[in-house]
């Protein structure tokens, strides 16, 4: 799907489908990799204040992520839009800047204890059966659209002989 979509587009969005491609590899390396480890080493030394430092560019890493990810369906056609993901990753990381917290602090806690209430009645809907329930059901329907397609052509090929 990839390379046949890639090959019909322009050359100017194909590099822009490549460097997508390093740029989510980049975030997930520096964003992710790195982080994931640290968060190891402060869970092992039991160390309060990067715990907690740690939480925080969690809370702020994962919803960042999902933001760039749906703005780039309406902003990936600026030019080095891929270079922004990464530079606020990089912000992110720096220790010195504290970022992380102060977005927590000024955006996020308030945020999230304002519609705390709201979230965490949706949330507490997708117990895991509920989850896997409907997993199931959409598995289910997706394999018998696919059987009822191939007993469809097969009946068609049966009836062209």
């Amino acid at each position: 799907f990839f390379f046949t979509r890639h090959q019909t587009l322009p050359f100017t969005q194909r590099k822009t489908r490549v460097m997508g491609f390093g740029t989510q590899m980049l975030i997930n390396l520096l964003g992710g990799v790195y982080p994931s480890y640290a968060t190891f080493k402060a869970l092992e030394t039991n160390n309060r204040a990067q715990l907690l430092w740690w939480a925080k560019y969690w809370v702020c890493f994962g919803l960042l992520t999902f933001l760039f990810q749906l703005a780039e369906l309406f902003l990936s056609w600026i030019p080095l839009y891929d270079v922004l993901p990464i530079l606020v990753v990089i912000l992110l990381l720096i220790p010195q800047l504290d970022l992380a917290a102060t977005v927590y602090r000024t955006t996020l806690a308030p945020t999230f204890a304002h519609h705390r209430h709201g979230i965490d009645a949706v949330l507490g809907q997708f117990t895991f059966d509920r989850v896997r329930n409907l997993f199931f059901q959409g598995a289910g329907r997706v394999i018998g659209a696919v059987a009822a397609r191939g007993e469809a052509a097969a009946q068609g090929a049966r009836n062209g002989q």
